[in-house]
């Protein structure tokens, strides 16, 4: 992210007040500061528009969600074996996990817990392989 510009703040200054007052001086003083700062007029007149010129925002963004653990997953299975609602689930793994439990996040795990629940009442078959014995005629299961 790039600092503050006290120096783009004080001429931004000025020129605001030139606006104001003389509009020929404000074009003069436009030109200087665009080959000063090396900025574009579009720019400039940008900078003037903000509350506090020469400063950058910085980007509001919420940080990835962390990953759901086997125990939060055991607390959530353990609540919805009890028949617990979705509000009463996400209001107690708010106090336990020291944040706001979102739907998402609820969702997301219940959704875990489902493919998990399947793979254990469905397992995969397990995959036979044959080798080829010249000497037996159907060959050698492993």
């Amino acid at each position: 992210m790039k600092k503050f510009n006290p120096d783009l703040q004080k001429d931004i200054l000025k020129l605001s007040e030139l606006k104001k007052t003389s509009p020929a001086d404000f074009k003069k003083k436009m030109e200087e500061l665009s080959v000063k700062h090396s900025l574009s007029k579009s720019t400039l007149y940008r900078e003037l528009g903000k509350p506090e010129p020469g400063s950058y925002r910085r980007r509001t963004h919420k940080p990835c969600m962390s990953k759901i653990t086997n125990m939060e997953l055991d607390l959530i299975a353990e609540m919805m074996i009890a028949r617990k609602s979705n509000e009463e689930i996400m209001k107690e793994m708010s106090a336990i996990k020291g944040f706001d439990y979102s739907a998402v996040r609820l969702a997301k795990s219940k959704q875990k817990l489902q493919h998990a629940a399947h793979l254990i009442n469905n397992p995969k078959p397990k995959v036979v392989h044959h080798i080829y014995d010249p000497k037996m005629i159907d060959g050698m299961k492993i």
